[in-house]
């Protein structure tokens, strides 16, 4: 919105880039296809420009944009979210492009546009841009339920994980991510031994699927999108009711963007992550795989696996979920809310084990003195 309307206030041509098909059509009203490179544009007041960083990497697409600034037609560039310059610079080289684009467009402003990034990514992200101006959100959101929770299947059988999941959202509107593309069909299929219908999208699928898939989704004809990752940045489909995650994620940063889509009608929403050992084992591998493939990023690749691990296991310590990923944004939070997650719903029993704690001293001090274990009564 922040982008569409300047374009609209300044009449003219605005450059906006996105990372994903899905992004791009839902914002869009007409589309070009080319290949796997894409462009919509969508004409109201002024026209907004949708690309992909692929697109803009060509030689001969950038010397068009330049073609239009030096005749004062581009009023702005701006880049969705913005967070993936840096985390997706190996994952898609064209990322690392974006970082020039303030050097080759100098009358240009550049607009970063995330939800997601923390005090260490947005100290990076100036860098991007020429003398800044940064506004910030809150990213707190009361109406958002946060519970993990383990179950038994694992990556071959989702027969547990489907069954929870059925009990879960009912017949409510939800999103369930998924690391893996190899599980995208299988919990789908067991989705529908429940009686839930649901549509895919992730990465592989080629853009016309990719579409028709959003679409059937948005239109409420189907309620549930099981999708990797990447799905769901810059959608905005209000009545979310859920978001599942099976895993734990990799980064918490990233499980904050994905909670983000539920709720955004203001009505309550849950987020949920159901986990297995197994899963978990799998996680391990994929670190273990980053980490000797890119030494560079290997100490924020385990320190980011490690904080998500704290908040799936924040139960044992008794931490509220909500506080730890507020923590991480530098946010303050009371945790007085009734209705915050299932580590503040828990009862906490309080017991005096006085007597008992009395009795192993003495059990303690038994050995000590004589050097065998008596059982004190």
């Amino acid at each position: 919105m922040c982008s569409k309307l300047l374009a609209y206030m300044l009449r003219s041509l605005l450059l906006k880039i996105c990372h994903a098909y899905h992004t791009m059509f839902s914002q869009s009203l007409s589309v070009t296809l080319s290949g796997r490179i894409l462009c919509f544009t969508r004409k109201r007041g002024g026209t907004n420009h949708f690309v992909t960083p692929e697109w803009i990497s060509k030689p001969c697409n950038k010397s068009k944009l330049q073609d239009l600034a030096h005749k004062n037609q581009l009023s702005l560039i701006a880049i969705d979210e913005a967070h993936l310059v840096h985390q997706w610079q190996e994952f898609r080289p064209a990322y690392k492009e974006l970082k020039a684009l303030k050097n080759e467009f100098l009358q240009i402003p550049i607009m970063l546009l995330t939800a997601t990034a923390p005090p260490e990514v947005q100290s990076k992200l100036i860098s991007i841009v020429r003398n800044p101006y940064i506004s910030k959100g809150n990213i707190h959101r009361q109406n958002i339920y946060f519970q993990c929770e383990e179950v038994e299947s694992g990556d071959k059988d989702f027969s547990d994980f489907a069954t929870r999941v059925s009990q879960l959202i009912g017949n409510e509107c939800a999103i369930i991510y998924t690391d893996f593309i190899r599980h995208v069909g299988p919990i789908m299929s067991k989705l529908e031994e429940h009686g839930i219908d649901s549509v895919a999208c992730y990465g592989e699928m080629d853009p016309k699927s990719q579409t028709e898939s959003y679409m059937r989704w948005k239109s409420g004809d189907v309620n549930v999108m099981v999708a990797t990752t990447a799905f769901g940045m810059g959608v905005n489909k209000p009545n979310i009711r859920h978001i599942v995650r099976y895993g734990v994620p990799e980064s918490l940063c990233s499980w904050v963007h994905e909670f983000g889509h539920g709720g955004r009608d203001g009505a309550s929403a849950t987020a949920i992550i159901l986990y297995s050992m197994a899963n978990t084992d799998h996680a391990m591998a994929w670190i273990r795989e980053h980490v000797r493939t890119n030494q560079t990023h290997c100490k924020q690749v385990l320190s980011e696996f490690s904080r998500s691990w704290q908040f799936v296991m924040a139960h044992l310590a008794g931490k509220c979920r909500r506080q730890l990923f507020l923590d991480l944004f530098g946010e303050g939070y009371s945790t007085e809310n009734s209705h915050c997650c299932d580590v503040c719903d828990t009862e906490i029993t309080m017991h005096d084990c006085n007597a008992e704690l009395c009795t192993l001293i003495n059990a303690v001090d038994t050995v000590g003195e004589k050097g065998e274990l008596k059982v004190v009564q």
